[in-house]
Formats: C-alpha cells, sequence, structure tokens
C-alpha cells in the first residue's frame, strides 16, 4: 500500500477561533446565570431593632431607592426576640399579631408602596428585645 492521505472536508471541522468564540460565549452565559442567581438569593434584608418594648412605636420601614422601581408588589418581615409580657404588632390594615415569650414570627403581606409603618404596643407591662428583618419584593 502506498501512503494515502485523507484529507478532511475544512468545513466539517470547525476553526480553533470558532470553537474558543462559542466557549466564550457559554462561558459568559453562565456567568451571567450564576450572577443574577446569586443577587436573588442574597438579597440583602434591613434590620430594625426596636429601642424600648416598654414603650409604643412605630418603625418605618423602606427599600433603597436603588430597589424600588414601581415594581413592590409585596413585605416580608421576620420578627424575633423575647417579650416579657405581651404586646401587638401590626401595619395599615393588618390585623395586629400578639407577642409573648420567644419570638420567631414570620410574615408575608402583599405591599405595593416602597415604605410601610410598623407599629409596636407593649399589652400591659413588657419587658425584653425585638428585633425585626425585613425585605421588600
Amino acid at each position: 500500500m502506498g501512503n494515502f492521505h485523507r484529507h478532511a472536508d475544512s468545513s466539517a471541522i470547525p476553526s480553533r477561533r470558532a470553537a474558543n468564540r462559542r466557549w466564550l460565549a457559554v462561558c459568559a452565559a453562565l456567568a451571567v446565570v450564576v450572577g443574577a442567581s446569586y443577587g436573588v438569593l442574597n438579597e440583602r434584608r434591613c434590620v430594625a431593632k426596636l429601642a424600648d418594648v416598654r414603650q409604643q412605636a412605630y418603625l418605618t420601614l423602606s427599600c433603597s431607592r436603588r430597589a424600588w422601581h414601581g415594581e413592590v408588589s409585596g413585605l416580608s418581615l421576620h420578627l424575633s426576640g423575647t417579650i416579657e409580657g405581651e404586646a401587638e404588632v401590626w401595619a395599615s390594615n393588618w390585623e395586629p399579631q400578639r407577642l409573648r415569650g420567644r419570638v420567631d414570627l414570620k410574615i408575608y403581606h402583599d405591599w405595593f408602596e416602597p415604605s410601610c409603618t410598623l407599629r409596636y404596643r407593649p399589652l400591659g407591662l413588657a419587658s425584653g428585645q425585638l428585633e425585626v428583618r425585613y425585605r421588600f419584593h
């Protein structure tokens, strides 16, 4: 047998440059997806602490201007701490929620404004601490 060389059709084999471009496009798309997921999953929650649980208080909760684009549709709250005695929290058109003892209350409400006034009222003598973590959606 003699020297027989097979030549492949050059259009069937992608060039190294085209393969690199495709690889770069896949990496860029993956970076965008991972970055967006990271931003959503690690969205910063704001924190407000009640200065004195013995006194009635109004906490103004608001989202940053950067986050507000006229598309707020909900508000998540996580109240935690301890209340010796009894207290209530509520906002605008929400039913008051009673708090006592160890507090670990998670609330979601439809909300269409960039701020919310959370009201707190002790019922009788109360002591302890209360922290409010919140996020506008």
